[in-house]
């Protein structure tokens, strides 16, 4: 995932035209909320960029987490990441460390997440074992 402050960019791009509080509003969270996430004093949650912000805000989930697509992976046909997929490294990534003796901060959540989807992405998805083992290495390593 990019960095708190990179997010936090592509937030004020993403709401160009609309006002803080408007895009605020829009988004259902709070103008000091939206503040510390757009100037990076505070990570929003990889979900609620996913299922909230970008479609309310009508961009590329994957621009708005990350930026431009990593290299080697490709986009969909309609230029978009596949969020199915994104979703699923979430949600597997989560079910992982949800064992840890201390939680996974939010910024550790999403890093793990993201390799996790490019390692998906690349077609490394067919053998669940070796996907298994893949994310439990990410996990050790954060």
């Amino acid at each position: 995932m990019g960095s708190s402050e990179a997010i936090g960019r592509r937030l004020v791009e993403a709401r160009a035209g609309l006002s803080q509080r408007s895009a605020a509003k829009l988004l259902g969270i709070g103008v000091n909320t939206l503040g510390r996430y757009e100037n990076g004093g505070t990570s929003p949650d990889v979900a609620w960029l996913l299922e909230v912000a970008a479609p309310r805000l009508r961009v590329s989930p994957h621009w708005l987490i990350f930026g431009d697509p990593p290299e080697g992976v490709d986009a969909t046909a309609d230029g978009e990441l596949d969020v199915k997929l994104l979703e699923r490294s979430l949600a597997e990534t989560r079910a992982a460390a949800a064992g840890r003796a201390k939680p996974l901060p939010t910024d550790r959540e999403a890093l793990v997440a993201a390799l996790y989807y490019g390692h998906l992405a690349r077609g490394s998805g067919s053998d669940p074992e070796a996907d298994a083992t893949f994310l439990q290495q990410l996990l050790a390593a954060v």
